[in-house]
């Protein structure tokens, strides 16, 4: 979302920010924390409060970093009462996580086994990766000053040959 004006200190193009005031700009961060806690992506809690589809995928990263929505994603979790180390220790418990399991053995009955609950793990850390914003969106990838890619269409001897030179100039340069 841009603004065309243009700022007299820099002369260059202002970037408007979806929230005009400091009180706009905390309300549109707690909206994106509480929609991402509620599992939406870093794209889809941009989106939600007005950015493009473009910019949430390009700067969901920067927007993130924002102290405003980190303070926003904090207040929301010390009200709940998941401070930082109440919560690191749920994820440390969750990480550890061991289930029951029985094994039927010929001759012998059933018998209980404690094995790690990998399924609890891998949601633990979904979960805070998630929550810590560490999982990438999809990115659009482009070509020289933004076009599409150029592929070319090569054989396999030619892809060979490519490859060939390519570790004669590494050896020769190294």
């Amino acid at each position: 979302m841009t603004d065309h004006s243009i700022s007299q200190r820099t002369g260059k193009h202002k970037q408007k920010q979806l929230g005009k005031s400091k009180r706009a700009l905390e309300l549109r961060a707690k909206i994106i924390a509480t929609a991402m806690l509620n599992g939406a992506t870093q794209e889809q809690a941009l989106i939600s409060v007005g950015y493009s589809e473009r910019t949430a995928r390009g700067q969901a990263a920067a927007v993130l970093g924002n102290p405003v929505i980190q303070a926003a994603f904090s207040d929301i979790l010390e009200k709940a009462g998941l401070s930082d180390e109440y919560v690191a220790g749920k994820h440390r418990e969750l990480l550890e996580a061991k289930k029951i399991v029985s094994i039927r053995t010929e001759g012998e009955g059933v018998t209980e086994v404690t094995v790690p609950d990998y399924t609890a793990r891998a949601r633990g850390l979904d979960m805070y990766y998630k929550v810590a914003g560490r999982y990438l969106d999809k990115q659009e990838v482009s070509g020289k000053d933004g076009g599409p890619i150029q592929i070319e269409q090569l054989t396999d001897d030619e892809l060979t040959a490519i490859i060939i030179a390519e570790r004669r100039g590494n050896k020769n340069g190294a």
